[in-house]
């Protein structure tokens, strides 16, 4: 008996830590047209029950399970109610539009974190080959790019000119450089240097006679020594 009673808690203690999953949530959709072509566009009607209540709602739209769209329900005007119906437009993503079947995923989730989720195939009846699958065939055949590039065309018009950038750093000053003096002098106008000269000085004293007569008879010496020298030179010059 005592056996029996402590299966019974354990099962009851081992129901109450499994997670339990109440979705509140109620809804439909309907997806417009069910097929087409690779770039059909796609309508997605989202409605909920009821259409409207204080709860805000969000919806997600995925294709191939990548996310395309996320929206959140409309306030009614200024009041705390809020509106949780969707019309949704939606192009298959370039690179997931091959020809077949596509999965269409769509969520709603409250702010409790439920989520009502509606699952729809769509098949695409004219589609485009992957993105990888024209990457290998251009490297293959190079030769298609050549035929499908047209001429270059004319240079377009030069653009308006921005705005002035703002002032840079001033730079290290540099070294001092040699002053041309010639320069500068030849430069100053005739009237400036006018200006700069001085007065004359005053005369100096007259020579004394002394000082004369030294001078005369000193040069009359050199004058004799220059004439024997050369006259010695000369009557060597003869022998």
């Amino acid at each position: 008996m005592k056996k029996i009673c402590l299966f019974v808690l354990m099962c009851l203690l081992g129901a109450s830590l499994v997670p339990i999953a109440s979705a509140t949530i109620e809804g439909k959709y309907t997806v417009m047209p069910y097929s087409g072509v690779y770039d059909q566009k796609i309508m997605i009607y989202v409605r909920c029950t009821p259409q409207v209540d204080t709860e805000i709602k969000t919806v997600y739209v995925f294709w191939d399970q990548i996310q395309v769209n996320k929206l959140v329900s409309n306030q009614v005007a200024k009041t705390t109610s809020y509106q949780h119906l969707w019309d949704i437009a939606l192009t298959p993503p370039a690179g997931y539009n091959g020809e077949g079947e596509h999965v269409i995923d769509i969520w709603i989730e409250n702010k409790q974190g439920e989520v009502l989720k509606f699952r729809w195939v769509y098949e695409i009846t004219d589609g485009l080959p992957p993105v990888t699958a024209w990457e290998r065939y251009i490297a293959a055949h190079p030769e298609v790019l050549e035929r499908i590039t047209g001429p270059k065309g004319d240079k377009g018009a030069a653009g308006e000119v921005g705005p002035r950038g703002a002032k840079g750093d001033t730079g290290a000053r540099g070294p001092i450089g040699q002053v041309d003096y010639d320069e500068v002098w030849s430069n100053v106008p005739p009237s400036v240097l006018d200006q700069m000269k001085g007065e004359p000085g005053a005369s100096g004293d007259p020579a004394s006679l002394s000082l004369v007569v030294a001078g005369f008879v000193l040069s009359v010496v050199v004058s004799s020594v220059i004439a024997w020298l050369m006259n010695r030179r000369m009557v060597g010059e003869d022998y």
